[in-house]
């Protein structure tokens, strides 16, 4: 994501040294956002969207064979294909920011309730029926699950024993 001044992400896997991610699920120019990027071309999905402050919403972005899709409360609001293809390296998965050319950036203006990573494409189905579930934690597919309910500290746990817990801000007080 190329933080333009008023770039907002909910979610991102950078990937690289400039401004790839694997992922990236975010707010801009007054849409909604989804895209694999990990080259030079940009193929986001793109939902033109204005959220009503104080209203809660669930967002879901999906990558399969090139295929983007982009739901906003259980319904597909749009999708593309794309060249690009997911890739990773050591950078952390990042929630309410993104990295650009080593710079964090792009925070979240907002409150995020939960974030859930699969290793597989849900169908629109699925997501439009677990969208206000909590989740068990071992549901197929399910890698990483953050219900942001720890009642003290800066730890985030991950739901599915995964073990891939996270820290709030980074360890950065600051930035919490």
């Amino acid at each position: 994501v190329t933080f333009n001044g008023n770039s907002q992400v909910a979610v991102a896997k950078p990937y690289g040294s400039g401004i790839g991610d694997s992922y990236a699920v975010y707010y801009e120019g007054g849409s909604l956002r989804g895209v694999v990027h990990t080259g030079a071309a940009i193929e986001a999905v793109v939902y033109a969207f204005t959220p009503v402050v104080g209203t809660r919403y669930h967002v879901a972005f999906t990558y399969e064979s090139g295929v983007q899709k982009l739901f906003l409360d259980g319904a597909l609001v749009g999708s593309n294909t794309t060249s690009a293809a997911l890739a990773y390296d050591t950078h952390p998965l990042l929630i309410g920011a993104d990295i650009n050319n080593g710079a964090l950036g792009g925070t979240w203006a907002g409150t995020i309730g939960d974030v859930r990573i699969w290793n597989l494409a849900r169908s629109q189905s699925e997501i439009a029926a677990d969208r206000h579930r909590r989740l068990i934690g071992t549901e197929t597919g399910l890698v990483a699950y953050y219900t942001f309910d720890e009642a003290f500290g800066n730890a985030v746990i991950d739901r599915t024993g995964n073990g891939l817990n996270g820290t709030l801000g980074g360890g950065d007080p600051d930035a919490m």
